[in-house]
């Protein structure tokens, strides 16, 4: 089986498809820089419809993909003619697809209005993104993303000021417009496990814009996978991957800081908190169980 890709740059097209590549080709799938190939795979990508119809006769079989809210955008909405081509792109793809992936209940229930939409969550390597001992000492708040979304973050400068014996750590490839103390991590590859794994508890804010609630956010999976308990938004597409056995779901600067307190001045609930997160990474967010289904669905 020969799959033709169609992917965007960038954390989605990788956790995706990319990370498993090498394993796909273990199960006799192989993938090739020919369009007229057994499958196309178009990540996320929406071109201009003359292009996407082009791929569309030319695919024995057609596979859509999509991870976030792409018919909007975040902060600035398109003004209402782009949004008029965004959709209608995403449209044909959804209507003319032999199969369409979602990442989450929240994109499938747009998607099902066009289509039978499959789910297939985000997934790690759990193997990999494994809990670690930690070492006793100040409570480590920890926030990691890429710099476009350090404005979720700085909104909460006032709140994590209140917080008494709290160290705050951020892992980004920009350092963040703070006004309390924190420790910058830049952002580095070979860095990025250890870095979670070293935390109490992770934040997870996000903005209740669509954009947002279509979201499926892989730090949250990181998060839990590394057994580390979650405050945050708890919204649209991240409910999927937060439950609140393992996290806290926060709206009001209160209830942040209430959330705050109540998880640093409890070791015992952080613990229990972390392994009820870990064993649900594992069950619902682990790579080689998620590649199965990917597998099924790439052979109809």
């Amino acid at each position: 089986m020969k799959i033709f890709a169609v992917t965007v740059s960038g954390a989605s097209t990788l956790f995706r498809l990319d990370q498993y590549k090498d394993l796909l080709e273990e199960h006799g799938v192989t993938f090739t820089d020919q369009p007229s190939s057994n499958i196309t795979f178009v990540q996320k990508q929406l071109l201009p419809l003359s292009k996407q119809r082009s791929l569309r006769k030319k695919a024995s079989r057609l596979i859509f993909d999509f991870d976030d809210a792409i018919w909007t955008r975040p902060l600035n909405p398109y003004s209402w003619l782009t949004a008029l081509r965004v959709k209608s792109r995403l449209h044909y793809w959804l209507k003319n697809a032999d199969v369409v992936i979602c990442a989450s209940s929240f994109l499938a229930s747009y998607a099902a209005k066009f289509c039978t939409p499959h789910i297939l969550p985000m997934a790690l390597d759990t193997d990999l993104w494994k809990p670690l001992e930690k070492s006793a000492g100040p409570i480590r708040l920890g926030w990691a993303g890429a710099p476009h979304n350090l404005h979720h973050l700085e909104r909460l400068d006032n709140v994590l000021k209140q917080i008494p014996s709290i160290e705050l750590h951020v892992f980004s490839g920009k350092n963040p417009s703070l006004t309390m103390p924190y420790t910058y991590h830049p952002y580095n590859e070979e860095t990025q496990i250890s870095f979670i794994q070293n935390l109490d508890i992770g934040l997870l804010p996000l903005s209740n814009e669509e954009f947002s609630l279509g979201k499926s956010p892989i730090k949250a999976i990181q998060y839990i996978a590394c057994g580390v308990p979650v405050i945050g938004n708890v919204q649209g597409a991240t409910k999927d991957i937060l439950k609140a056995d393992f996290s806290i779901a926060v709206e009001t600067d209160k209830e942040w800081i209430d959330a705050l307190k109540k998880l640093a001045s409890d070791h015992v609930l952080r613990q229990s908190m972390g392994e009820r997160a870990r064993a649900f990474a594992v069950e619902n967010h682990s790579f080689k169980p998620i590649l199965t289904q990917l597998l099924k669905l790439l052979k109809g």
